[in-house]
């Protein structure tokens, strides 16, 4: 018995949605298959026609994948504009913008999906954790401490290290604009080397004779790769530092 066009149809979509489901797990983790991405863009350049918007988003995270940040932007936009409430793609496109270690733009863009979307779980949820890498602590615990349900504290992995030390950071007077500020700096030579940050790490400590807070960007490579970026590295106040570590073995990542 053949299928409707409808069923056809929504075969297409869910293989689209595996294909996705699939390249979301391989970000920075594994080196790139490109016999498997080569498979995958022909699948969703065919769907182009039935399922436009699915398939610019499967090709853009094909392209963040590649490293081909100008691809991935021009196939978000579009799958964005052709199904502007998908609330999968818009988190799979903030997902790619830190990929590509643009974390204040990525903190901006979850902000908007939370804002048209604001009772979606996953989207409120990674427009916390993006304001956390972006460095905008204060904002974030804000928005935790306003959680009368208790959920984000449970669901954001250190959202007590973070009231913490945002806490801190506001007793000193440092905002949200000097932190942020840092991280962007810290981004440039990831970016330098198309590293993306799979992790944060954010800790009050002792240094010397006085407390600071440490914001650790856990990175996957080698020892000799985190200390040569670390050399690269030249940022902090008084009362924050900002290092690259290892991810591999690091004991409480955000």
């Amino acid at each position: 018995m053949r299928s409707s066009p409808s069923q056809r149809l929504l075969a297409t979509e869910q293989s689209l949605d595996d294909i996705a489901d699939e390249i979301a797990s391989l970000h920075y983790r594994a080196p790139c298959d490109e016999v498997m991405l080569q498979r995958y863009k022909q699948a969703a350049e065919a769907m182009l026609l039935t399922c436009p918007a699915k398939a610019r988003a499967v090709l853009a995270m094909i392209a963040t994948l590649r490293r081909q940040e100008s691809v991935m932007r021009d196939h978000f936009r579009a799958a964005r504009l052709l199904a502007p409430l998908d609330a999968v793609i818009r988190v799979n496109h903030v997902a790619a913008l830190q990929e590509f270690a643009c974390l204040s733009e990525a903190a901006d863009v979850a902000q908007c999906n939370y804002q048209d979307l604001p009772h979606h779980g996953a989207v409120g949820q990674q427009a916390l954790e993006a304001a956390i890498f972006a460095g905008r602590l204060q904002a974030a615990a804000q928005r935790l401490r306003a959680d009368s349900s208790g959920y984000l504290r449970r669901v954001i992995k250190g959202s007590q290290q973070v009231m913490h030390c945002a806490g801190f950071l506001a007793s000193h007077g440092v905002t949200d604009q000097d932190t942020e500020q840092l991280q962007q700096q810290a981004m440039l030579p990831l970016r330098e080397v198309q590293m993306a940050v799979p992790e944060v790490a954010i800790m009050l400590a002792e240094s010397g004779p006085m407390q600071q807070v440490q914001i650790h960007f856990l990175l996957p490579g080698s020892a000799e790769d985190v200390m040569t970026l670390n050399q690269k590295l030249s940022v902090g106040l008084p009362w924050v530092t900002v290092e690259y570590r290892l991810l591999e073995g690091f004991p409480c990542p955000l």
